[in-house]
């Protein structure tokens, strides 16, 4: 398979950034080129470049040429009349992996769903697990299942069959597509594979051949067409987890599965994982917390107990007498010899902005949360201990790039640092971990960010020596309470919105002493700032735009509110000013210094 070769990218600053922070997309033009960085708060960050034939595969990321690509994807310029189908752009690579969202393990391999990727990770030593590959799919992976040397991917529309009898070199066997909706959980048993998902009943697979899978039957009345949030088979039952309850099916004819009944669950739970013991089913049921049922009749499923204060239960995993709960940030394990009174024996929190998956594989327990994978050592169930730990970049919310680096910004994982000089293979440099970043600007080498650390429960801004890109130096922390989020620099002035505080400006000519000079209230929370020449306009929560004056750092004044009803999110590109809230995009012409005018409501 051959590629579009990348083109060479200019060094120099980065003209445009449109940095849709939150769950948006943020783009960043690479000057003087066709270059696009696209950022997706889960997926990770992807490098594309325009290209006149499409693809619709998916991406190894051995040095190798690979079997394996993105779709196509179409790009539109602003205020363009052009068709986007007469512009393309290529998928180059994909930098960071997102999201943790899925984990299977077998023997001394974990492969990790994560962002649009699958991550192979060499864990034979719990305390340093090695990456082997990462490969990337052209959806959010949702769910990974391994059997042998077979490992299955649910991704979007589609089931991916790889064969990993070298798990360093990933090898596509086969792709099933589902003709509607999208595939969000499967579970692979001898040879049949189960699979269902959002707007998709369920459906039993023959993957006796793993380059031939064949439909064998389908759920004809489903019960269900909301999201599959846990799926679980046991001998000739399955189990479908969604927003109305746990769903039983008898599926010992696999031709023709059938539907038996429906556990609904109370109040505002919702079943969020099942885990399996012979006639005993442990549903982690969100707020409703754990409830323990007896299976051994399908057809009149019987509540043994639960555990309600087992709050956020995302996901439980069951071994031998041994329960394992995941909930908000903590990692439970429960005894279980007597279903009826489940018994505490410990807890331990986890790192990663709140754990959502679990599996337990002899004496260890796989933790994913939403920035990282934790390995927990598990052989002494009453001092659970975390041996080893892979971070992602987790739900990404800001992204800049200057001179061939892109700087993220991410949700419980700091800054990550990434080489996009070659688009195509894109490679990590360094990171400042352990904080959340709301917003990030580059100014030769250096970085400022605004940031909320859990730990210490602070906000502010952070300030970041990148000259040495493999080893940035955490310079200066202000603290700017409520909230610190959107940042903009003038010069030595660097501008924050800082929700009900307003816009605060600081004086940051000295890196290592930064000093608030001035802070001047909007009429509501203010949430993003961007400047042109010196007026700030500031995205006000409660009412629409401010516009600042701020040719005197220390004196700033309201010059105009334009009242347009909710906005969070800015972004320039020369004179046009983007502001985004309640589900629309308001479009400015901003040429007229401190006079802005709304030209489209999108």
């Amino acid at each position: 398979m051959q590629r579009t070769q990348s083109k060479q990218q200019p060094r120099g600053r980065v003209p445009y950034a449109f940095k849709w922070v939150g769950m948006a997309v943020a783009f960043i033009l690479l000057a003087g080129s066709s270059g696009l960085i696209t950022h997706h708060p889960q997926l990770g960050l992807e490098i594309e470049e325009r290209a006149s034939e499409p693809d619709r595969r998916m991406m190894n990321s051995s040095a190798r040429p690979s079997a394996l690509r993105e779709p196509e994807k179409s790009v539109q310029e602003p205020f363009s009349r052009t068709p986007p189908s007469a512009k393309r752009v290529e998928f180059l690579g994909r930098a960071l992996m997102g999201t943790v969202n899925a984990v299977a393990v077998e023997g001394d391999i974990a492969y990790v769903g994560t962002g649009a990727g699958l991550l192979v990770l060499d864990v034979t030593d719990p305390g340093n697990p090695a990456e082997l590959n990462r490969s990337f799919f052209p959806s959010p992976v949702t769910d990974v299942a391994v059997q042998g040397s077979m490992v299955v991917v649910a991704a979007g529309e589609a089931l991916w069959i790889l064969g990993v009898s070298d798990p360093m070199e990933p090898e596509e066997r086969a792709v099933y597509r589902v003709s509607s909706g999208v595939v969000e959980r499967v579970i692979v048993d001898g040879p049949w594979a189960y699979i269902s998902g959002a707007r998709m009943p369920l459906r039993v697979l023959d993957l006796g051949d793993p380059q031939r899978p064949k439909l064998l039957g389908e759920l004809i009345d489903p019960g269900h067409t909301s999201s599959t949030l846990s799926l679980a088979v046991a001998g000739r039952t399955a189990f479908i987890a969604d927003f109305r309850g746990v769903h039983i099916v008898d599926v010992s004819d696999p031709l023709v599965p059938q539907r038996l009944g429906v556990i609904h669950v109370d109040g505002n739970a919702t079943v969020r994982g099942i885990a399996l013991s012979g006639t005993i089913a442990y549903v982690a049921a969100g707020l409703g917390g754990l409830h323990v049922i007896d299976i051994s009749d399908p057809l009149n499923p019987r509540l043994v107990s639960s555990l309600p204060e087992l709050k956020l239960a995302d996901d439980v995993a069951v071994n031998g007498s041994s329960i394992y709960v995941v909930a908000g940030d903590r990692f439970h394990i429960l005894d279980g010899t007597d279903p009826g009174r489940l018994r505490a024996v410990s807890e331990v929190r986890v790192p990663g902005g709140g754990a959502v998956r679990v599996r337990v594989d002899g004496g260890l327990a796989y933790v994913a949360s939403r920035a990282m994978l934790s390995i927990m050592d598990i052989a002494d169930p009453r001092h659970p201990r975390r041996r080893g730990a892979v971070q992602t970049s987790g739900t990404t919310w800001a992204v800049v790039a200057s001179d061939g680096i892109a700087y993220v910004g991410s949700l419980h994982n700091g800054l990550w640092i990434v080489d996009v000089s070659d688009p195509v293979h894109p490679r990590r440099r360094g990171a400042v971990t352990g904080v959340t970043i709301h917003d990030v600007v580059v100014e030769e080498s250096m970085v400022y960010a605004t940031f909320v650390d859990g730990e210490t429960e602070t906000t502010g801004v952070l300030i970041v020596d990148v000259s040495d890109p493999d080893h940035p130096m955490e310079r200066a922390r202000l603290e700017l309470p409520p909230v610190a989020i959107g940042l903009a620099l003038i010069g030595q002035w660097l501008m924050v919105a800082d929700g009900r505080s307003g816009l605060r400006i600081i004086d940051v000519s000295d890196v290592d002493r930064p000093r608030e000079v001035a802070q001047i209230d909007t009429a509501g929370p203010a949430f993003d700032v961007v400047t042109k020449g010196n007026v700030a306009y500031v995205a006000d929560a409660s009412v629409g735009l401010d516009i600042i004056d701020v040719s005197d750092p220390a004196s700033p004044r309201v010059v105009q509110v334009i009242e347009l009803g909710r906005l969070k999110q800015l972004a320039s590109w020369g004179d046009v000013l983007f502001g985004l809230g309640r589900g629309r995009v308001v479009v400015f012409d901003v040429s007229g210094p401190g006079q802005p005018r709304v030209t489209a409501v999108l």
